[in-house]
């Protein structure tokens, strides 16, 4: 112990005393006399706690350790959230020993188990019996005083804790359940990386579509390596960026729900993403049309003049309009907009065509929602509803089909940069 608070000059000591050891410090206080001559040989004050416990009259119980250390250890540093603390696995029984290196290995906070080398190879000699000791000669005779070679050693002991955490942090990372991951990482915010706490903090928001909190809430995580739409609007055409990062941004959740197995939810996703999607397309290809907002109405001045002449001879043939306009209507305007590309007319049909033979089915009935059930009701396997909307987007917002950027797969190729940050923050000095 001694040797130990030479070469790391702790602020503080804990002194965890049994009971004949209690009684040894009542009688003589050797420990305090001991700390006291140390102080002046270093050059500075140590506080020192006495834990007495006098009906630990056993000190080779482990299980009379586990509890009482555990509590103590947790105590101290919720006390002082940013000291380090050491761990002297030199001193005390066997017991004592091990239920520090076990606790050590299981605290969601970094300690540091210290063993000392004994100053000669394989001996613990002292010149005097310990009956017999003369405690000034004993501190007289401390080879620390003539020579401090540090004999100290950091054992390596690793956070089971931490571990154990990380591999669960991992495998919801893997089904891109951010937030689940990021709880338990805040449960090891005091050993984890802390940048792996921001990547996974990004995501989490992110995959809430909130874009502005996920930035709010991170201040080192780069943009760049993130797969993100930036803010700044340098379009040619009338889109704006914001709209074509929120589908984009929703898109990836929809392509992870199918990812994951979530076929009940992404198929009721369909809707959603077929509705932004032929708003964007017909506001791209269409001159002078305005911006269509989320559950448009029927009004004379909301489409341009060539969509108008175009709904007066669909509701001529018998479409069937409402107070709001239906996908089902902005599906029949498309589909007569020549302007449009056929290719993105097509996707858009595929779309709306799953959306009406499995949405209903899935969203308002008890039936199984597989994959098989799913691509046998659509007429099309899921990866190609999914490869339709890419297309889209990617028409909206060319450089997301830059084949040098993995866009398209973003939560997988973020989530290979999150996991090797899941390592423990660098040991103590």
């Amino acid at each position: 112990m001694l040797h130990i608070a030479r070469h790391y000059k702790p602020d503080m000591i804990y002194l965890y005393l049994s009971k004949k050891m209690l009684d040894t410090h009542n009688e003589k206080n050797i420990y305090i006399s001991y700390l006291k001559d140390l102080e002046k040989d270093i050059n500075k004050r140590i506080d020192v706690k006495i834990i007495g416990r006098e009906d630990l009259t056993d000190p080779s119980d482990f299980e009379k350790f586990y509890v009482d250390f555990r509590n103590l250890i947790e105590n101290i540093h919720y006390e002082n959230p940013e000291s380090k603390i050491l761990l002297n696995v030199s001193s005390g029984t066997p017991a004592m020993k091990s239920t520090l290196q076990v606790l050590s290995a299981f605290f969601p906070f970094e300690t540091f188990p210290i063993q000392v080398k004994t100053p000669k190879v394989d001996t613990h000699y002292t010149p005097i019996e310990e009956s017999e000791a003369d405690w000034e000669v004993v501190m007289d005779w401390n080879p620390d005083k003539l020579e401090s070679k540090n004999r100290c050693e950091i054992v390596p002991n690793k956070n089971f804790n931490f571990e154990i955490k990380v591999d669960l942090i991992k495998q919801f990372v893997d089904t891109y359940d951010y937030n689940s991951a990021y709880n338990i990482a805040l449960s090891l915010k005091e050993l984890i990386n802390p940048e792996a706490l921001e990547y996974l903090r990004f995501q989490k928001y992110r995959k809430d579509l909130d874009i502005e909190g996920a930035k709010k809430s991170t201040k080192n995580v780069n943009l760049s390596t993130m797969f993100y739409i930036k803010d700044k609007n340098d379009r040619d055409d009338n889109l704006k960026n914001d709209d074509i990062r929120t589908i984009y941004e929703f898109f990836l959740k929809w392509q992870s729900l199918a990812r994951n197995e979530e076929y009940n939810s992404f198929v009721i996703n369909i809707s959603p993403l077929t509705s932004a999607l032929q708003k964007r397309i017909i506001e791209k290809y269409v001159n002078n049309q305005r911006r269509i907002n989320d559950n448009p109405k029927w009004t004379s001045n909301l489409f341009a003049k060539e969509i108008n002449i175009i709904i007066e001879n669909l509701k001529e043939d018998g479409m069937k309009t409402r107070e709001y306009i239906s996908s089902g209507n902005f599906n029949s305007i498309i589909q007569n907009l020549y302007t449009i590309p056929e290719f993105n007319r097509n996707c858009l049909q595929s779309l709306k065509n799953s959306e009406d033979k499995v949405r209903n089915i899935f969203a308002h009935q008890i039936v199984p929602a597989s994959k098989q059930n799913i691509e046998k009701e659509m007429g099309m396997s899921i990866e190609e509803l999914i490869n339709s909307a890419w297309n889209l987007i990617c028409d909206l917002e060319p450089k997301l089909s830059n084949p040098n950027v993995n866009f398209k797969n973003a939560y997988d190729e973020i989530n290979s940069l999150i996991k090797p940050m899941l390592v423990q923050k660098s040991i103590i000095e």
